[in-house]
């Protein structure tokens, strides 16, 4: 069953059939059933399946949609990727799931997201970690309006754990943002 907003005041909710792949019983997603068994017309909104999911958090419909062919960097209207939307939601699961099966981890998406950015800024200690392991850089900026490198972010957002693990990994100290300030500046400026 999956349960989704198609507008403000309207909700979707779907049932679907499930059948068996021919890689050793994984299950994969059918085509959307309604509580009568009918098909149901399509969704208001134009969130592909596999970001929708990553937004929610579920992980097992996000692992079952990748050998489906569905895009892992697509990304919707907004710019967001099924890894940037995880992120944000801090689905760290469905985060690490999205990175372990491919994802690009130094994608900038069309606003200036980057993954390793946004998840210094939420804390996400696991996620940042396993980015870097992939190869995500330590002091990458987005290309939104301030620019910020991982451990600016993470400095502003006040996540202690994730500004240690980034200088014990080398993350530059003195890279300003677009504004000429560097990541220490960001870390005084916090309350």
């Amino acid at each position: 069953i999956a349960i989704t907003a198609c507008t403000n005041d309207e909700w979707r909710i779907e049932f679907f059939t499930r059948d068996a792949l021919p890689a050793g019983g994984t299950l994969a997603w059918a085509k959307p059933l309604s509580a009568t068994g009918l098909p149901l017309p399509p969704a208001k909104d134009k969130t592909p399946a596999l970001i929708a999911a990553a937004r929610d958090g579920r992980t097992d419909a996000v692992k079952a949609l990748l050998p489906q062919g569905e895009e892992i960097n697509a990304q919707d209207e907004h710019g967001q990727t099924p890894l940037i939307c995880a992120i944000k939601s801090n689905h760290v699961e469905t985060a690490l799931a999205l990175i372990d099966a491919g994802a690009d981890v130094k994608l900038v998406t069309q606003n200036g997201d980057l993954a390793i950015v946004c998840a210094a800024s939420n804390g996400l200690v696991q996620v940042v970690t396993r980015l870097l392991d992939k190869g995500a850089d330590i002091n990458g900026m987005g290309r939104d309006n301030s620019a910020l490198t991982p451990l600016m972010a993470a400095c502003w957002a006040g996540k202690l754990d994730v500004v240690k693990l980034l200088c014990e990994r080398g993350a530059r100290l003195t890279q300003c943002n677009n504004y000429g300030e560097p990541a220490l500046c960001s870390a005084a400026l916090q309350p």
